[in-house]
Order: structure tokens, then sequence, then C-alpha cells
């Protein structure tokens, strides 16, 4: 059940992506060549679904999803299905590619009354697969957020990529599975089991950075996943990169990996020189071995392109977020020389789009640097939370290795980074010259409506109040004011079916309302993407027309405007706006404006929600030493003395360099921003440390699978002081089955008993959940993120709310039922923010 506790927000509802969900069951496979074919399936849905929902158990009358034998006396209701009632239905003659036809929904119907988003809908399909002895298979899986293989959850593949095997176990005899899986009306999916041998292997997702002719990586980064296929620890790992004519030797450790589970780590490697002439060769291989001791236990092969320097091309680097290898693309300028200054156009991909296929759609500027952030991965976390963390990293390694000017940094986007562009400029105004978004959708609400939420139907407003405000960075329509100073060119395509012109529009006039400076271009007869007419014969014009590049390198930066209008919410996002920093609010994740006008040696602001500010007084702003500050009404008169041009108003936190600043970590999904291992209970019995370790691996498998991330897995008695110094800690269990839970319980807000929960001095009785944020008592300045409960079950429940996925709206704590099985957030008793 843990692992698939956050499936359906994988789901990002772009039509021609969506997938769907439905139930299988497999009377009988085939077995060759190690792979299990399965013959045989037994379906059922669909069931509405909604999206940002949570994981509604359609399955709960008959056991639910964990549980449930499937037979033909079972009758289940659905608000999608003729006569709202849906059973069991047969489908023969398919094996890995299946395909579903729900003949019973009038979908032109549902289309009519509610749109697109009422397509969303759930399925299921499940099997008994027998084997004649214990085997341990991967199982590949397209389309299929989610699947169970007797009883114990497993993260799939949501969309369509090829590299997400998941290692699982199938016992001697019968084994049932059941797939999960969500989208938009009739649908299909992939699911494929292979038997292995090898107790580890290296899966094709790997991180790496393209060779360049005439110059040497030294060093340089690739990120290499494996999977433990073993049912045991594996540990005393080091992967060694082979010496060759082009590579140096090299060895690195690897953090012990638990069984089943799949673990993507950071490698350094260095080229040996310029690489020799072997033409037409356009690759090199690094050759890799995976040691288990002095045991050499598997080997393989990585490709590396080889580009020429005016080609674009993938740079790796080390992500200071968890410690893991990601990569960029960058386009060279033409006629490149290394004594000048450039700007630089951060290009934003679409969902399904890698970051080098994008660079691919901009021809050369002689101007300016074209670089291309992942989101972390082709679909990634719609450029917000790590996504846009992952764009500020780019932006320190391009500042940081290329001679550019941050004057002219100008940041451009389609379709899902469109609204990327939106996100982060909004929210980093003063990085930008001018922003260029293309097919931008403008908030979640906006895109994929919530009207069909279980969540609204069933919670009531006081609970929604809560997810509301950890959800609200992610509604860039509320800070448009932030554009005061940010020229926008924006680009829509007036046929556009994805994403319909309606959300240009929106910025469109409430920008033109403001009086702020905008372009609007709405390309009559064009969809969502065109090439044509290609730029130079090689950029895309969606894109990379002439317009929108003459627009964006006619602007600069204007760093010290006279006057100011910011609106801002969560300062652990931005706190920064040109010239002034906000230090504290009065109250966190609140409405927070700031309004600020200068005349001669006269600053007047104008705050809501701002309890302490500091700002740069440069001569550039004030030609004076002696500066008059209104705030709100009331004087200040400074003196700037030593060259000194900082002003502080107002008190900052005065355990700043104790502890936390609370607007560092503003919600639960803040804990994972950071380098962080995921550390489970052992006091339980054998059985349940078994399931505290699945919940482990299902939290590792979501962060690869959508982060491309890395995680480290610890038992609780292997926590050291090197980890409790340097990382945020996942806490899984309860003092009741984790020791380090147990070792600090007494230091945190809440008290877990059996059967009962108090916190905020209220008590909460019964099988209750809870998901939790708090200071670190073992580390003030790390967090610590505890998922527990007040029973074996509400134990394993507690990842319900995991906010590994964009627009978490998980505050700081959350309590809930098993109602939230049924109804979301309708099963929440209690959510909020500590002060």
């Amino acid at each position: 059940m843990n692992s698939i506790s956050c499936f359906f927000h994988l789901i990002k509802f772009i039509p021609r992506i969506m997938t769907v969900m439905i139930l299988i069951q497999i009377n009988s496979f085939v077995l060759a060549s190690d792979d299990l074919r399965i013959t045989k399936w037994k379906i059922l849905g669909p069931f509405l679904g909604a999206p940002r929902d949570g994981r509604i158990d359609h399955l709960l009358s008959y056991g639910g999803e964990k549980k449930i034998i499937p037979s033909d006396n079972q009758v289940f209701y659905s608000a999608l299905a003729d006569k709202g009632i849906v059973t069991w239905s047969e489908l023969t003659d398919q094996t890995e590619n299946i395909e579903i036809k729900y003949d019973n929904v009038d979908w032109d119907s549902v289309i009519f009354r509610f749109g697109s988003t009422g397509l969303i809908n759930i399925g299921y399909a499940t099997t008994e697969v027998t084997v004649p002895e214990q085997t341990r298979v991967v199982v590949l899986t397209r389309k299929v957020p989610v699947f169970f293989v007797n009883s114990q959850g497993y993260l799939g593949e949501s969309y369509s990529s090829g590299f997400h095997y998941t290692p699982a176990l199938l016992k001697k005899g019968a084994n049932r599975i059941l797939i999960k899986f969500a989208g938009k009306a009739d649908r299909h999916f992939t699911f494929k089991m292979k038997g292995v041998h090898k107790e580890a292997i290296f899966i094709e997702d790997i991180t790496t950075p393209d060779l360049i002719q005439n110059q040497v990586l030294k060093p340089a980064l690739v990120g290499i996943t494996l999977a433990n296929t073993s049912l045991e620890w594996m540990k005393d790992l080091r992967l060694k990169v082979k010496g060759s004519d082009d590579f140096d030797e090299s060895l690195t450790s690897i953090d012990p990996i638990p069984p089943l589970t799949i673990h993507k780590f950071p490698v350094r490697f260095s080229q040996k020189a310029v690489l020799k002439s072997k033409a037409p060769q356009k690759v090199r291989s690094l050759e890799v071995e995976l040691f288990r001791g002095s045991e050499q236990i598997n080997k393989h092969q990585i490709k590396l392109e080889i580009k020429k320097i005016d080609e674009p091309h993938k740079k790796t680097f080390f992500s200071l977020i968890d410690r893991s290898t990601q990569y960029y693309s960058i386009l060279y300028p033409q006629d490149f020389d290394p004594d000048k200054s450039y700007g630089v156009i951060f290009g934003l991909h679409g969902a399904s789009v890698e970051a080098s296929h994008m660079a691919k759609q901009y021809s050369p500027k002689d101007w300016a640097f074209v670089v291309l952030p992942t989101n972390r991965r082709p679909y990634g976390f719609d450029w917000q939370d790590w996504g846009r963390l992952d764009f500020l990293e780019v932006l320190e390694q391009v500042k940081k290795h290329y001679p550019v000017d941050p004057e002219r940094f100008f940041l451009a986007g389609s379709s899902m980074g469109g609204q990327g562009v939106w996100h982060i400029a909004l929210h980093h105004p003063s990085l930008f010259a001018a922003a260029a978004p293309h097919a931008g959708w403008a908030n979640f609400q906006t895109y994929s409506p919530f009207i069909l939420q279980k969540s609204r139907m069933f919670s009531s407003p006081q609970i929604l109040m809560q997810r509301n405000r950890a959800m609200m960075d992610s509604n860039n329509l509320f800070f448009l004011k932030n554009a005061q100073h940010l020229p926008f060119i924006v680009t829509q395509g007036a046929k556009d079916p994805v994403v319909p012109p309606l959300h240009a529009r929106l910025f469109q006039k409430t920008l033109k309302e403001l009086g702020y400076q905008l372009k609007y271009r709405e390309i009559a007869d064009k969809k969502h993407w065109w090439n044509e007419p290609l730029v130079n014969g090689i950029g895309a014009d969606a894109i990379d027309n002439q317009e929108i590049i003459s627009f964006l390198k006619g602007k600069r930066l204007k760093r010290y405007p006279e006057t100011l209008s910011i609106h801002l919410y969560d300062l652990s996002i931005n706190d920064e706006f040109y010239w002034i920093r906000v230090l504290r609010q009065h109250k966190i994740l609140d409405e927070t404006t700031l309004e600020a006008k200068v005349q001669e040696n006269k600053i007047s602001l104008t705050t809501k929600n701002v309890a302490a500010l500091k700002m740069d007084v440069d001569k550039q702003l004030v030609n004076s030493d002696e500066v008059l500050i209104e705030w709100n009404g009331e004087s200040h008169r400074h003196r700037l003395t030593n060259g000194k041009r900082a002003i502080q108003l107002g008190n900052d936190d005065p355990e700043r360099n104790h502890t936390i600043k609370k607007t560092d970590y503003t919600s639960l999904k803040s804990v994972f921003f950071k380098p962080f291992v995921i550390v489970y209970g052992t006091r339980g019995d054998e059985s349940m440390d078994q399931k505290l370790l699945n919940s482990a691996r299902s939290i590792a498998s979501r962060f690869w699978r959508v982060a491309n991330g890395r995680t480290r897995i610890l038992r609780d008695v292997d926590l050291d002081n090197t980890v409790i110094r340097e990382f945020n800690l996942i806490l899984l269990g309860s003092q009741h089955v984790n020791r380090v839970t147990q070792e600090i319980i007494r230091d945190l807000p809440v008290e877990i008993g059996s059967n009962r929960l108090k916190m905020n001095g209220r008590v909460y009785p019964g099988d209750v959940s809870l998901a939790m944020l708090y200071p670190n008592p073992l580390n003030p300045k790390k967090m610590i993120a505890l998922f527990g409960g007040t029973s074996p079950d509400s134990e394993l429940l507690s990842l319900y709310f995991l906010p590994i996925y964009s627009g978490s709206g998980t505050p700081d704590y959350i309590i809930f039922n098993h109602d939230v099985l049924k109804y979301a957030w309708g099963g929440v008793q209690a959510a909020g923010f500590f002060n």
C-alpha cells in the first residue's frame, strides 16, 4: 500500500500523455526465455477519478486492493458506468501490451458536462501466476503507476519511459498480481515480468555528459542506476571505472543497497587526453565493473556521445539537493570568443521532452548561450519544487563556468515549460531581463480543474484551507504583480488543443490591466507546437522565432528600480526581490505584499505581513549617505558609513544562528529539498520490520523515478552521528517500532499511544496516522519527517500523503484515518503549520 500512496499525483493530465486504469486476472502464463507471458485477464472499471486527489481504494467492499479475490458475484458502484454498476469482465489474447475499451460509458456525455477532467478514471487488473519455485523478477511497466504482487505494493511507470524496471519476488506456487492505473477515457498499458539470475543488475537509466572534440573532461560525473534483485542487503560494494586509452581508472564506494531496491549514485571519471580521431565513430565506451569485496558481480558499458563544441551537448554536475548527478544541455554562441561576455537564454522543456532534445530546437545566437535544465525528468515537477531548484542549480553552474552577463539572463519555455516560465519568473523576477513563455498553462486549477475531487466533496473548508495554503505557491496568476519590471513576450497557437489560448489570454488581460510590458503573439491556425518555418534551417519557429529572440536581445535587467510592487507568500521559495529582502513574516504562508518608492534620499515602504526586511541601498538607488525611510507611516533615519549600504528594519529571528529558520522549511515536502536519509524501524516483529523496509523502498523508488534522485536507506540501529549531522531524516515508524523515534519522541509536539494520538492539546482516538515535519531534536539545524501511527495498519498508511510530486498540498503535519482511502482529504482529522 505504501508504495502507491501518492501515485495519482504523478499524473499530469495532458491529453496526449494520459493514462487510464483497469483490473486483470491472469489464469495462465507461458514461461519462455525467462519471460513470464500473461495470456488471460480480468478487468474492472472505470471508476471516477480526479486530478491530485490521493489514492482512493475502490475495492474496499471486498477486502481492498491488497486482499481482494475477484469473483463474478462482486458488484461495484461507479459514477461513470451505465446504471452506475461495474463488474469483472474477461480479456484474452493480449499479452504484454494491453488495450482496454469501456463499452459501458458514454464518454461524449461526460466530456460535454465536465470537459476533459471528467474523463479521468481508475481501473484495475489482476492475475494469478504460478511458478514452480521462488523466482526473482524485474517488472517492466508503462502507464502503470502502481502494482501489487502478493499484496505488496510496487511503484510502476506512470508514462511510457522504457527504463522503469522494478525488482519483485514471486513465491513458489500461485502469486496474485493486481495492477492499478489511471488516465482519461479508454487506454492501454504494458506489464511484463522477466526472471533474473544476477544479484545486481544495471538499469538503463544512466545520466551522462557528452564528450567534446578537442577538449578533455577532467573530472566528470555520470549517474549510474543499480537494482539489487536479491533478498539480502548488498554491502561492501564498489564500482570500478576500467582504465583505457581514453579514461583513467577510478574506484567509487557505493552505499549499502537493501533487498529488491533500486539505487542511483554519482560516479566520477576522468578523460586522459583529447580524443584520438576514430572517424566516423561518434561514441566512446566507459567500461565499469561492480565489485562486492574482491568479487566482480556484474559489468556494463556506458556509451558517451562525442559532440563538437558548437553542437548542443550535455554537461553533468553534482547536485547539492540530494548529492546526485544531474545534467543540462548547452548550445554555445556562434563564433564563440571566451574573452567576451554573453547573455543566456534558459529554455524549459515541456512534458515528456528531454532537455537534450529541446536544445536541438534552437539555432545558435551570436550574443547568447542557450541552456536547457532538466526539471529532474522529462515529466519531473512542472518546473515547481525540485524542478525549480534544479533550474536554480543550473543557473549557478552557468555563472560559475561560462563568460556570462547576469544582467542578460532570459527565461523561455514551452507547454509545461511555458508554465515553468511563469512560475520561476514570477517568484524570481530579479534574475531575468525578460521572459518568453510559449503555450504555458496558468495553474493546476485552470489546467485540470479539481471539481470532481472527493477531497472537495467530503472535506471541511477548514481542513482544505491548510491544503490550499501549502499549494498557494503554484498559483501563478496570484503573483503577476511581480512582473512590474520584467518584460514578457507570450506566444500561443490559436488552435492549441493541449493548452488552449484561454491561459495565455488570462495572463495578457491581467498584465495589460496592470500596465506592465507585454508583447502578445497569438498565431493563427497553429496548434500546440510547430517547427516551420525553421529558423536558420535549425530552430523551431514556435520558440526560436526571430521576433521572440529580438525582443529578448534588446532587454537588460534593471537591478535597482525606483518603484517596487511585490506579492509573495512562501519565503522558502524566494525572499529577495531586486534591492529588498523580506527576512520574516508575521504569519508564514500568508499573503504578503510590499510597495516601495524611492524619491531622492527618501524610501517609502508600505507592507503587509512583513515583520523584518533588509535593503541594499546602493548609490544607483539613493545617491546619498543620509537616508530617510518611512515604513507603514513610521519614520527611520539612517546614516550609511564605511561604504556599507545595507539597512535592516524589524527583528529577524534571534535564534537564526542556532536553529533552523521556519521560513527555510515551510511544509512537509521541503524536508526532501536537501539531502535526506530514510530510517526505518526495526523494533517490531519480523513482519513489521519488513513492511517498514517496503515503505522505505517505496520512498526511494518514487524519488528515483520522479526526481532522478539519490536516496539512502538505513535501519534505525545503523544511524550514526555523521548522518545526523549532515542529513535530514525521514523516520518510518512511531516510537513503538523505530528506535530513533523512541529516542526523540519526548521532544516532539505529539504523543503517539496505542489507539490514541495527542497533539496541540487534542486527543485523536482509534486507528490514526500522522505525517509531520519538525526540527530534529538530535541536531536542531536539520529536520525530520515522521511517518507513524497508533497501530500497525496506521503506521503503514502514514505515507498516504507523501509529498514527492509538484504542487503538494501537505502542510507541516496531517492527522488522518483510513477514511482517506474512500474520501482522500475527507479522511483528514487535523492539519496545519507550526509557528
